[in-house]
């Protein structure tokens, strides 16, 4: 680059006025007198060496001071530098975009070519995607309330509309489902506490279950409410000798108790009965002697999961601290059996040599 200070132009003398001796002359753009024995400066634009190769650039470096800037080479961009020398961009590779970089230079990128773009038909509403490297493709609009959805490197897709009042619920990887919930107007409507339970009372209706009591257990109802229910009572109620289970549950209101011999200097006899309802008891062992539970007459009791002959007992060990669950349940025929679970000791078939 060659420096140089801006020269100050010839003064422009009169030539008619010089040839004719006519005085005074004219003044130069300078506001001086015109003198027809002055001559122009010795330097002048079209001497100096300003440019030294066509294409070069002159620019300022300061008030009246310049330099210039080489021509840059085919395919580079003039790029300004604020108050420092301007530049020249590096010509990009072709089929690339110049991507503005705010205010650092900008870049060349690879993009999808504009051949790929002129090739699309599209119209209002559709989407431009990527559909392979550098590949462009469209997918048509969805239909009004479908949902945009991404596929991974899949196309995207829309997901359909959802019923009115329905809720987006996430699978996860999977598409979301749309749900149908209980309204938000329904939730809205609750009145909550510390400690209530929100239940279905209804299809799309909620209800709200006021808190229960310190230690009781929340019981399913099928499809009437949730109750609580106060935890197992392990009372020990004993039972006589050929009591049966009836009059014992009756006389104790012992669903979901113990039950035991207590007491009792022999062996003690629990008889079952043929009731068509749901019961659970554990029936306890305290003496060191046998308790024999014996099933409704022509009856199976079923023990541990193997079923006995009919009318077969079952015997305690003879110590103290055994015990067993009894539980008075159907099956799939809906009918009803005794379904017998040691818990304690080893319990067997009193008659299992018949």
């Amino acid at each position: 680059m060659t420096a140089f200070a801006f020269p100050s132009p010839p003064p422009h003398g009169n030539g008619a006025n010089c040839a004719a001796g006519s005085y005074p002359l004219g003044v130069d753009m300078m506001g001086a007198v015109e003198d027809c024995t002055v001559a122009g400066p010795a330097t002048s634009m079209a001497n100096d060496t300003l440019w030294n190769a066509v294409g070069d650039i002159v620019y300022a470096t300061g008030n009246d001071a310049g330099t210039v800037l080489s021509a840059g080479a085919e395919g580079t961009l003039l790029m300004g530098n604020g108050a420092a020398a301007p530049s020249f961009l590096a010509a990009g590779t072709a089929g690339y975009f110049l991507i503005a970089a705010g205010a650092a230079d900008p870049v060349w990128t690879a993009q999808a070519t504009l051949a790929s773009l002129e090739g699309l038909t599209f119209t209002n509403g559709d989407i431009i995607y990527a559909s392979a490297a550098d590949t462009l493709a469209v997918l048509d609009s969805g239909a009004e309330g479908t949902l945009l959805m991404g596929n991974g490197a899949a196309a995207p897709s829309f997901l359909a509309a959802g019923t009115a009042g329905y809720f987006l619920i996430a699978a996860g990887a999977a598409d979301p489902v749309w749900t149908v919930q209980a309204t938000l107007a329904s939730l809205e409507a609750l009145s909550l506490t510390n400690g209530n339970i929100i239940y279905a009372s209804a299809a799309d209706t909620l209800a709200v279950l006021a808190p229960g009591t310190a230690g009781y257990k929340l019981t399913a109802n099928g499809a009437a409410a949730p109750t609580w229910n106060a935890p197992r009572e392990f009372s020990a109620l004993p039972f006589t000798n050929g009591e049966t289970q009836t009059a014992v549950t009756e006389a104790h209101m012992i669903a979901n108790k113990y039950i035991t011999d207590q007491g009792s200097a022999a062996e003690t006899d629990l008889i079952l009965t043929a009731v068509s309802y749901h019961i659970a008891i554990t029936v306890l062992n305290e003496e060191a002697t046998i308790v024999e539970i014996c099933p409704p007459s022509g009856e199976i009791l079923y023990l541990d999961g193997t079923a006995l002959d009919a009318n077969d007992c079952v015997d305690s060990p003879g110590a103290s601290g055994s015990s067993i669950n009894v539980e008075r349940r159907q099956d799939a025929a809906e009918a009803y059996h005794y379904y017998l679970s040691a818990i304690d000791g080893v319990w067997v078939d009193a008659d299992g040599e018949d």
